[in-house]
């Protein structure tokens, strides 16, 4: 009788040292496995919130056409300012006498933050032209006040809205770079080709088309979109 109650005041006193190891080893497990869930979502979260971001422009984008005679803003983006690429020289030229597009839509956007992508963690290349440098540190924000590039050519060239005839395919802003939205590193002026194209297989966009719709999209498939615009 005695040795039973022994144990039962042992058992009452808590948990055994090989126990609370096993517990231990549960939580770290669970943990190990849940983090990268929580991690993803997060990711996902603020993709969707830059996404909106950008719808919220482009809508800002045709409340000025309303007022300019249906014509696309003249104004660069953050990329046009410091790594101007594909321009002639009287292109070049007219480009760097704009004003920057945040500067342009002032009044017709809400709020500065709306072209601050949550993601923004600047960018070292020009994506779309690798290995063109374009270091934009420690945000595209923090540099030029805008986390996205803009179609500078709908504006430059005075295009009028109207006159598009597949908007649906006509990129107008975009993520200035893509691997905000994974985890894969940052392209940078070092990497080889063969790198630059590794990483960008796990890159992802936010474009915001001309006829007003957003969609995420893989490098090649942003890619195709400029092309077709």
């Amino acid at each position: 009788m005695e040795e039973g109650r022994t144990n039962a005041c042992r058992r009452a006193g808590g948990f055994s040292l090989p126990e609370v190891l096993v517990v231990i080893s549960i939580i770290v497990i669970l943990a190990g496995l849940l983090f990268p869930v929580f991690s993803e979502a997060r990711v996902s979260a603020k993709s969707t919130s830059c996404a909106s971001n950008i719808g919220s422009l482009v809508k800002g984008v045709f409340l000025y056409a309303s007022d300019y005679d249906d014509r696309f803003p003249a104004g660069k983006d953050c990329l046009d300012k410091y790594s101007a690429v594909g321009y002639s020289a009287e292109g070049l030229a007219k480009l760097r006498a704009e004003p920057l597009i945040p500067v342009v839509l002032d009044p017709y956007v809400r709020s500065a933050d709306l072209y601050k992508c949550p993601l923004d963690s600047g960018l070292a290349v020009v994506e779309s032209d690798f290995p063109t440098a374009a270091t934009l540190t420690p945000t595209a924000f923090s540099a030029c006040g805008m986390s996205y590039e803009y179609h500078t050519a709908l504006g430059i060239e005075a295009v009028q809205l109207s006159s598009l005839t597949n908007p649906a395919s006509v990129v107008l802003l975009e993520d200035a770079a893509g691997h905000w939205h994974g985890f894969e590193p940052k392209a940078d002026v070092k990497d080889d080709h063969a790198s630059f194209a590794a990483k960008t297989r796990g890159y992802r966009y936010n474009i915001g088309f001309t006829d007003g719709h957003v969609k995420n999209v893989d490098y090649d498939v942003k890619e195709s979109a400029w092309r077709a615009g």
